[in-house]
């Protein structure tokens, strides 16, 4: 393809792709944004810009951002294996960009290949690193690749690791962490605990005195521990800080709907603590209903305990 050709093919997937995203506050109008917004992922207009973008693919292989928006737009379970052919190529596209060769495991973790996961994101937060060691920069120990890495290492089972680098986290919130580590700290937290089921360790692990949490997800899982551990009036304490909003990444923000969701599950959960099996069981089932109308999220699972568990 002629480089002019290609690039008014490019021109054609940016219209394509905005107009998907069209209402989305944080689309922008230089970058093509491929998220799904409030409504359910349109796959039709994404096999579009597939096809589109497939054009450009393939007359270069080399094309960076045709891997990179091709993986967006098979970006889901359906059509992720569509996917696999960019998201190998891209890592050896740009083996020194960090958000590269964490976009590859977008594929992967739709596909359930956390070892290809995990080593694209080790990778990822390997070159960050090196990138954020200059005068007055911080390594990020709490944030959107290491979010993924923690998912990854826990998916394996690999459970030291996870702890790890939820330990690593954890002594950043002793140094004035920025608003957005202190939320992904909260998510890392909440997805350790709920995965390892290690109840004991709550407290332990819970952010330093003084420090605030904005993510929904912390809440939660306090709440949810309260619950294992027998304590209901701690868990309703908790589940009163459950709330919309917070800082970092789209996938540890959560709007009114998922915030409703998790509400749902704790009074489930406390109906049936206290006997009330019958309201239990259809306080869980509207979590389920609710649940499945949220528009899909690749990655982590959006709601940390997916109530169908």
């Amino acid at each position: 393809m002629h480089r002019r050709s290609m690039t008014l093919r490019v021109a054609e997937i940016v219209a394509v792709l905005l107009a998907a995203t069209a209402g989305d506050a944080g689309a922008e109008p230089a970058r093509i944004s491929t998220s799904p917004t409030r409504t359910n992922r349109e796959y039709a207009t994404y096999i579009k810009a597939a096809a589109v973008l497939t054009e450009v693919w393939d007359a270069n292989r080399l094309h960076p951002g045709a891997a990179h928006y091709l993986i967006h737009s098979y970006d889901d379970p359906v059509h992720a294996v569509l996917g696999l052919p960019m998201a190998r190529a891209y890592s050896e596209i740009a083996p020194a960009a960090p958000h590269a060769q964490h976009m590859t495991s977008h594929i992967f973790s739709a596909l359930g290949m956390w070892d290809d996961l995990v080593r694209a994101n080790e990778r990822a937060k390997e070159l960050e690193y090196a990138v954020l060691n200059g005068p007055g920069e911080r390594s990020r120990e709490a944030s959107h690749y290491v979010y993924w890495l923690l998912y990854g290492y826990l998916q394996q089972g690999k459970l030291q690791r996870a702890e790890e680098l939820l330990a690593s986290a954890w002594k950043r919130l002793r140094e004035e962490p920025f608003a957005r580590e202190r939320a992904y700290y909260g998510a890392m937290y909440a997805r350790y605990l709920l995965d390892t089921e290690d109840w004991e360790s709550a407290e332990e692990k819970a952010p330093p005195d003084g420090v605030d949490i904005p993510a929904a997800h912390y809440p939660f899982s306090r709440a949810y521990v309260a619950l294992k551990q027998g304590n209901v009036d701690q868990a309703r304490s908790w589940a009163d800080r459950i709330d919309v909003g917070g800082q970092g990444n789209p996938e540890i923000i959560l709007d009114a709907e998922a915030v409703q969701v998790l509400h749902k599950e704790i009074e489930s959960l406390i109906a049936l603590h206290e006997g009330q099996e019958e309201t239990a069981v259809a306080l869980s089932q509207q979590a389920v209903a609710m649940e499945a109308e949220l528009p899909f999220r690749y990655g982590p699972p959006r709601i940390v305990k997916p109530a169908e568990e």
